[in-house]
């Protein structure tokens, strides 16, 4: 039975790029990593599970209901410049914040879900004093916070830092199911091969007295000694001698009387009367 982990990314919109990342790496490890445990990743959002209307509590309001963050698995936080809009009907508090505080007090009561957040240390200039603002609400929340997050530098060390994050969760929760990784790997040349390496390290060396297991690749006394070769049956002539072992290039066999050690020649013709 496949288990479901689900992943819901916490973000204001100038880290669009590592939240298609989260989803790219999450859909290549339901592929191999995730698949050969019997788990995949279901990636949520608000642009694809929640359904719009008009909340007493505003935009926030159907997130919270559709999208409740304490029945998820892994909240990741992605911050790098902007901390979002302030929202009234939220006390002030944007989206994003309310989302990943909301994640932190479910983790504290109940142990989930899981949360993560990740900060982008890429240089950026403010342009204006509102996007000065925003960068220092990101860095007064990232001192809060001290402790939990996950540094990366630009889009493509994101990718690279969530996808490592994500595979250390899966090993350290869900065990491979025996008999899946062959499978779960076929679209991966490299792990393939190396999942084909490990299946295929030993064979079985049998004959009639015993059986053993061997690595592949080693040598063993009952698969390379080799045991004397058995001479073939003599072929004998009418006269009781035989040939002698071995191939002569002539045409005429040479042979050796049965039992004696010189060679003899065929007895001479008799003379014509």
């Amino acid at each position: 039975m496949v288990r479901i982990v689900t992943l819901f990314v916490a973000s204001p919109g100038d880290v669009e790029t590592e939240r298609n990342h989260v989803a790219d790496v999450a859909a290549a490890l339901n592929r191999n990593t995730a698949a050969e445990r019997d788990v995949q990743f279901r990636v949520l959002g608000w642009k694809t599970d929640v359904r719009p209307r008009i909340h007493e509590q505003g935009p926030q309001g159907p997130i919270d209901e559709d999208l409740p963050v304490e029945q998820c698995d892994i909240v990741a936080g992605i911050l790098w410049k902007r901390f979002g809009t302030p929202m009234p009907e939220m006390g002030g508090e944007t989206g994003t914040e309310h989302e990943i505080r909301a994640a932190l007090a479910a983790f504290r009561k109940s142990g989930k879900p899981e949360v993560v957040i990740c900060f982008n240390d890429a240089p950026y200039r403010p342009k204006d004093a509102a996007e000065s603002r925003q960068a220092t609400r990101v860095l007064e929340f990232r001192e809060e916070i001290r402790g939990l997050e996950l540094a990366y530098e630009g889009a493509h060390d994101f990718r690279d830092k969530i996808l490592d994050y994500l595979d250390k969760y899966l090993k350290a929760h869900y065990p491979v199911t025996p008999g899946k990784v062959t499978a779960a790997i076929a679209g991966d040349p490299g792990r393939y091969v190396k999942g084909l390496r490990e299946e295929t390290s030993y064979f079985d060396v049998q004959d009639s007295n015993s059986a053993t297991t061997a690595p592949t690749g080693s040598r063993s006394k009952s698969s390379t000694s080799r045991s004397p070769p058995r001479r073939a049956p003599a072929r004998t002539r009418p006269n009781g001698a035989r040939y002698a072992p071995g191939r002569s290039r002539s045409r005429r066999p040479c042979w050796r009387i049965a039992h004696c050690s010189w060679w003899a020649t065929p007895a001479p013709a008799k003379a014509r009367s």
